[in-house]
């Protein structure tokens, strides 16, 4: 679509005057950004694949310290002619976890991206961090094969606990776990009344210890290296008594990685509760890898076969007992790599492949307690 000659000449009808446009070249400019918009609105679908994001740079701004984990979604639709593929996500770093929403979107299909990016820790003395992470989403569009999706924002240091957040290390299921924090007053004086905390997930429980240190302890010595503390907690204070929090994750937390606050209650006018950060991933007993499996795009000819591997994460010896399909057109073997590891194959039942969409479950029998039965997502399509 062309641009109407009047708006194409706007400029011989502006007036500049002290750095301001004047007369009617606002509305001139107004009138061509609707032609403008509309010629691309208008314009026609793209021939094959192709992916359209709704923005690929995510700024979540500045965070406290508290803040240890950040979800975000990048939308995306298929503005081609032919069906989209997502091949494959690929995070820079393993403190980010990318979900697609479906691996493949026909003709004007709308699809996301699921990111969650772990914050690093905090130095000490460092006043903020910044921070930036990219994950590359791989496709079939032949214009745009691997697209860069980029999360930055600033982690803002919290001086008022010491670790300024727990990161507990990855463990089984119905394993307790246990880690602590100090909480320090933003005068650096005693308290005057034990804090009181609250966790925001029924799985997570906290508890105010008041300990009387003798002398000042090593991490303390360790901020008075800082400008910021360099005249604080004076040896001669001690003993004194110090608040130390403990946090402990209960044995019915979920399996999956977790991001949650304990609030702690203060004294203080200024910061009456502040939130401290506790991450980290409740194992389930056995690893499976990947649990939802993309079968691609195949004819009805076309012989394959694809993996799935299952492991024991602690290394102990278990058995698959039984494994079955409850789609007529696929199949599903188990074959032993160890005793502690054990591979399923996924592939087609000759004769039974149609052309469309499939989708549907793989179920497996183990003898792992909490993992007796599980199952394993398939799905893909087959062309004529």
């Amino acid at each position: 679509m062309s641009l109407p000659r009047r708006v194409c000449s706007v400029r011989n009808d502006c007036v500049v005057s002290g750095g301001v446009v004047r007369g009617r070249c606002i509305l001139m400019l107004a009138v061509a950004s609707y032609y403008v918009a509309f010629d691309v609105s208008c314009s026609a679908v793209r021939d094959g694949p192709s992916i359209l994001f709704d923005h690929t740079r995510y700024d979540f701004g500045t965070v406290d310290s508290g803040t240890t984990v950040i979800r975000h979604q990048f939308r995306f639709r298929n503005v081609g002619s032919s069906r989209l593929d997502i091949l494959d996500v690929k995070p820079t770093c393993n403190c980010v976890a990318v979900v697609p929403s479906e691996r493949s979107a026909g003709p004007g299909d709308e699809g996301f991206v699921s990111v969650e990016l772990t914050l690093p820790a905090i130095s000490l003395g460092v006043e903020e961090t910044k921070v930036k992470r990219e994950v590359y989403v791989e496709t079939n569009d032949a214009k745009n094969r691997l697209i860069p999706l980029s999360l930055i924002g600033t982690r803002r240091h919290n001086d008022f606990v010491y670790p300024s957040s727990i990161v507990f290390e990855p463990h089984l299921i119905g394993d307790p776990q246990e880690a602590f924090f100090y909480f320090i007053p933003s005068d650096i004086a005693p308290s005057t009344k034990e804090a009181s905390c609250e966790t925001t997930a029924a799985y997570l429980k906290a508890e105010v210890v008041c300990e009387i240190h003798t002398h000042r302890p090593l991490w303390m010595e360790r901020l008075t290296e800082t400008e910021r503390f360099r005249n604080a907690f004076d040896p001669g204070s001690f003993p004194r008594v110090l608040q130390k929090v403990i946090v402990s994750v209960l044995p019915e937390a979920p399996a999956g990685r977790f991001g949650e606050y304990v609030i702690v209650h203060t004294d203080k006018d200024d910061r009456p509760a502040l939130l401290v950060g506790v991450s980290g991933e409740v194992l389930e007993p056995l690893r499976i890898e990947p649990r939802r499996l993309f079968l691609g795009l195949h004819s009805t000819s076309e012989r394959w076969s694809y993996a799935v591997e299952v492991i024991s994460p602690t290394g102990e010896a278990f058995q698959i007992e039984s494994v079955t399909s409850e789609l007529a057109c696929i199949n599903a073997s188990v074959s032993s790599v160890s005793p502690s590891h054990w591979r399923l194959g996924i592939g087609p039942v000759a004769g039974e492949l149609v052309p469309g969409d499939f989708r549907g479950l793989v179920h497996v029998r183990s003898d792992v307690p909490r993992m007796e039965n599980f199952t394993i997502g398939v799905y893909g399509r087959i062309r004529k």
